[in-house]
């Protein structure tokens, strides 16, 4: 069987009809060895070269001719480890089966293109490699791939209008231009965690799939990646399709600017349990920030990683919010909230200037309080005669107290308050002072 040999490389051979040309990107390693022989050695219905240490299989002999139409890729062939399967290697052929042993690692561009009856193709977890348009225009109703494949390069799958179910290996890293175009038996895909990279019309024409989910991990997508096929010449939206987006990444732009129906993946934060590490303050003039544990379904999230955290109202007395911002694969938002008491109030005298009247100063509370609450008692625990006033003004700094007993000793005491939701919060009452009333 000769070969025509151009440039240094087998570039093309006649095998009983069939087109069958060397795999140059599959082994470089081959390419001296291909050379120095111009002929295709025969293994059963199978052809294929070696180097002395491996084996590339370049093509089979046609069923019309005798060969079968059920092929398995042994493992070994004159000893030899089967590792390549070239380009364009069973392309045309009428193959309806393809089983390849382990240890095959690359199968070269075109290996089995228009091969129109192929159904079934068994990949070993040794593959490593496909080629561009490997499985193009086949029959074939499902393929596995291994996981040490990363890349599915461009045209890989195109065409083929059988293709039912497809499992990506948990290493993809890109789909290529048009890998998946026109496979209108699809009906839906799992993209792995790994992938990076999506193609121009990766999967145009998929009109069977109704949704497809964006990993968090992919960082680029193609025109018309996702949810379109021809309308005559022209390519439009597939009705009723959708996106499964993540907010603020690459595919809910591609969603928006092809205005396509868009879920998003985000875990919503809405419903997390919000724990605060101290649910109340005293106010001090300093930001009070509590630590914040955010636990959603059991599971304890990741400030930074999950979500990040902004207070607000947290220096004045009052109520303080603390808001749960969900981030990366989180969204949302979850608040709770925690109480700045107003600080002690620093008495500074109590006069008795007029009869039966005491008059108590202090100095003026910080962190915007309401009012005073100021008691007035015959007894430094204040159990007898006890007269409470009121001050409903935050600036002031004085009270008197009218009605006293003349002669009589009495003490008093200040705290500044804060309503919250309709409830009085209050500060430390002051040091007490004491004063004989006129």
């Amino acid at each position: 069987m000769k070969k025509q040999i151009t440039s240094g490389l087998l570039a093309a051979v006649t095998v009983l009809g069939m087109a069958a040309a060397p795999a140059q990107s599959v082994i470089p390693a081959l390419q001296t060895a291909i050379v120095a022989s111009a002929e295709d050695k025969t293994y059963g219905d199978l052809y294929y070269q070696t180097d002395g240490k491996q084996v590339i299989i370049t093509g089979c002999k046609a069923a019309y001719m005798g060969g079968s139409k059920l092929i398995t890729i042994p493992e070994k062939i004159e000893g030899l480890p089967v590792t390549a399967i070239g380009s364009s290697a069973f392309k045309n052929s009428d193959v309806v089966s393809v089983t390849i042993s382990e240890g095959v690692k690359s199968i070269g561009d075109q290996a089995f293109c228009f091969a129109s009856d192929l159904t079934t193709i068994n990949l070993p977890s040794t593959v490593e490699t496909i080629g561009e348009e490997c499985f193009r225009e086949t029959k074939i109703r499902s393929i596995t791939l291994p996981d040490k494949v990363k890349t599915i390069p461009e045209g890989a799958f195109q065409t083929c209008v059988k293709l039912e179910e497809v499992k990506l290996g948990k290493n993809t890293a890109t789909i290529g231009k048009g890998a998946f175009d026109g496979d209108t038996a699809l009906t839906e895909i799992e993209l792995p965690d790994t992938l990076k990279t999506v193609g121009d019309h990766a999967f145009f024409g998929c009109t069977g799939i109704s949704r497809i989910d964006v990993p968090y991990s992919v960082t680029s997508i193609g025109e018309t990646a996702f949810g379109f096929k021809y309308l005559w010449l022209f390519p439009e939206p597939i009705e009723g399709f959708t996106l499964g987006v993540w907010k603020g990444k690459v595919s809910e732009t591609y969603a928006k600017e092809n205005n396509i129906k868009k879920v998003y993946l985000n875990t919503s934060i809405s419903n997390a349990a919000v724990t605060l590490s101290q649910k109340s303050y005293v106010y001090s003039g300093k930001a009070n920030t509590p630590k914040v544990t955010v636990k959603l379904n059991g599971k304890t999230l990741v400030k930074g990683g999950d979500y990040t955290v902004s207070y607000g109202g947290n220096t004045n007395c009052g109520k303080a919010t603390v808001t749960v911002i969900g981030v990366n694969k989180c969204m949302g938002t979850a608040k709770a909230n925690f109480i700045i008491k107003p600080a002690k109030v620093t008495s500074k005298k109590l006069v008795s200037a007029k009869t039966k009247t005491v008059k108590l100063t202090w100095v003026k509370a910080g962190g915007n309080v309401d009012g005073y609450k100021v008691q007035v008692a015959l007894d430094k625990k204040f159990k007898k005669s006890v007269k409470t006033s009121w001050v409903k003004k935050g600036g002031a700094t004085a009270k008197t107290v009218k009605g006293l007993k003349k002669g009589k000793v009495y003490y008093a005491k200040v705290c500044a308050y804060k309503t919250i939701d309709g409830k009085k919060y209050f500060g430390t009452f002051s040091k007490i002072k004491k004063v004989k009333c006129k």
